[in-house]
């Protein structure tokens, strides 16, 4: 097992990526980076590798988070763990089927998203 396993955030609201990260880092998990859209959050996957991303669904840019998860999980393999407001059937249809992917509603708990976090890291 590693010492700390390494995220990426992909979301597009300032504050919630920052308060996001202090979470992420005093949980112990280094954040190796935190991008705002869809487009940023598949090139920094593929530079960075992260062990885990967390992803809004709704990201600035061309790609939603949706989007940029089917390309990220087709091609690299990654985990994601997407945080929404969002508890709709669209929502729904169309992530159902990308695999090695989980979601929690907002406005995340942190003891809640370490568990999500650590059993992504158990499963994959």
């Amino acid at each position: 097992m590693r010492d700390k396993y390494r995220i990426l955030i992909a979301e597009d609201e300032l504050l919630v990526a920052q308060q996001l990260q202090m979470g992420l880092e005093s949980l112990g998990y280094d954040v190796c980076d935190s991008v705002f859209c869809g487009e940023d959050a598949i090139v920094k996957a593929e530079e960075n590798f992260p062990d885990l991303i967390i992803m809004d669904i709704n990201l600035a840019g061309m790609i939603d988070g949706i989007e940029a998860a089917k390309e990220i999980t087709e091609n690299l393999q990654i985990p994601i763990v997407f945080m929404t407001s969002y508890s709709d059937i669209k929502f729904l249809f169309r992530a159902v089927h990308l695999k090695k992917v989980q979601y929690l509603e907002k406005p995340l708990i942190m003891n809640k998203l370490r568990s999500v976090i650590e059993t992504q890291f158990a499963v994959n």
